[in-house]
């Protein structure tokens, strides 16, 4: 049985959070942005949702922190840039902008707003 290669801290700094292409905004001003995406289901629902007409989409609000991370997340940059560039603007240190910024990406990434890439050519 052939081990899937494992990615150093260095080679996962090189991800690159990307946009759900099929996220569209509804409402944006300076404090906040509302935005609407795709529901899925699980797939053991089978076919239930689609017979109980049940919503296609759904409307996520982004404010605060969640905002600033939505807004520096445009496919092109890393997660070791956006990580240092929280670093730089919050004045924190290294490993707490990298623990702050996984938190808000993995909150993003559960709404169904962003996926982490792999654009290094690894694998």
């Amino acid at each position: 049985m052939a081990s899937s290669p494992v990615m150093t801290p260095l080679d996962q700094l090189k991800l690159v959070p990307l946009r759900n292409a099929k996220v569209r905004v509804i409402e944006q001003n300076q404090q906040r942005v509302v935005l609407e995406v795709g529901v899925t289901y699980p797939r053991w629902f089978g076919p239930i949702p689609r017979l109980l007409k049940a919503k296609t989409t759904k409307k996520v609000s982004l404010d605060g922190m969640s905002l600033l991370m939505w807004q520096r997340v445009d496919d092109r940059t890393s997660l070791g840039q956006i990580i240092d560039w929280l670093a730089s603007s919050e004045q924190l240190g290294f490993n707490e902008a990298r623990l702050l910024t996984l938190q808000f990406l993995r909150n993003l990434s559960i709404r169904g707003l962003i996926v982490l890439g792999d654009r290094t050519g690894l694998g």
